[in-house]
């Protein structure tokens, strides 16, 4: 059987609540009195140090500010030199429309001018080539003559009936540039030729056979109506080419001002996209301002 041994420690002394008798002693230090401590410090009543919201928020809004007034500035520039820009494309638009108008009457003009000078050049060499006929002084001059006649009353019928409008655009099979040119050139060879043929008559007939005195006065008017045609044939062509030049001049500002409206457009719905977006930012700025004024208040109450 195994013996167990105890080691018994001393324990330190309890204190007792007991009343301590005359002549007892203890371990604990007693005293009368209660004094409060030397060593300690005053107590100052103090708040905790918070950090104030940094200035670099409202620094930030106002270069937001500056740049905003810096492209609001450019934008209004370049609206007013759209504006600008439009307003002498329409000023030039009306000037090349008058300019339009004044050429086309004067195109009108001279070609009221070149069917006159050809229906009397038909006439004075129908009536000269039917006198030499009729006459016997020259039959061959004579049919040369009322050839040149028929064939220029044929040209002068053929340009107001657009014959030679039809004629053009089948040879010109749909290339618009070649049928305008073709548009042009067919009557005018066509009274050239008539033209050509009937001064090459009178002229065979003044050197080849004798006239009389009426004969002479018809061979006259042929010749000057014959250059009447093509002086106002002349002068009608350089009318249209010029009414043609305007009118290329007016479709080519037509087309820079539907350009800058759409430029204008686009820069008008860039701008408003910008406007929005700086709405956006200042609701944004406004949150965070109302934000950093809260955390002021809470670093400023008295705790």
């Amino acid at each position: 059987m195994v013996e167990r041994t105890h080691r018994v420690e001393h324990a330190q002394p309890i204190p007792s609540f007991e009343p301590i008798k005359e002549g007892e002693t203890t371990h604990f230090p007693i005293y009368d009195t209660l004094e409060p401590s030397q060593n300690l410090a005053a107590y100052i009543p103090s708040k905790p140090v918070l950090t104030p919201p940094s200035c670099n928020l409202i620094k930030q809004i106002e270069r937001l500010e500056v740049f905003s007034c810096d492209v609001n500035a450019y934008n209004r520039a370049q609206l007013d030199r759209y504006f600008q820009k439009l307003e002498e494309l329409d000023r030039l638009e009306a000037q090349k429309m008058k300019e339009e108008l004044d050429r086309a009457d004067s195109a009108n003009f001279w070609s009221f001018l070149q069917d006159m000078a050809a229906l009397i050049n038909t006439a004075f060499s129908a009536v000269f080539g039917i006198s030499l006929l009729a006459t016997g002084a020259s039959p061959i001059l004579g049919g040369i003559l009322i050839t040149a006649g028929v064939l220029s009353m044929v040209n002068y019928a053929f340009q107001h009936l657009e014959v030679w409008d039809w004629v053009a655009h089948q040879l010109a099979a749909e290339n618009e540039e070649q049928y305008q040119q073709l548009k042009t050139v067919i009557p005018a060879a066509v009274g050239v030729t008539a033209a050509v043929v009937g001064i090459a008559g009178s002229a065979g007939a003044a050197w080849f056979t004798e006239l009389n005195f009426l004969q002479e006065v018809m061979i006259v008017g042929e010749r000057l109506s014959g250059f009447a045609t093509g002086g106002t044939f002349f002068a009608k062509s350089v009318a249209e080419g010029r009414l043609k030049l305007t009118r290329g001049e007016l479709i080519t500002l037509k087309k820079e001002s539907r350009l800058t409206h759409k430029d204008l457009s686009y820069a008008m719905s860039e701008l408003i996209e910008f406007f929005d977006e700086q709405g956006r930012m200042h609701e944004k700025a406004a949150r965070l301002l109302a934000a950093g004024r809260e955390a002021l208040q809470i670093t400023q109450q008295v705790i």
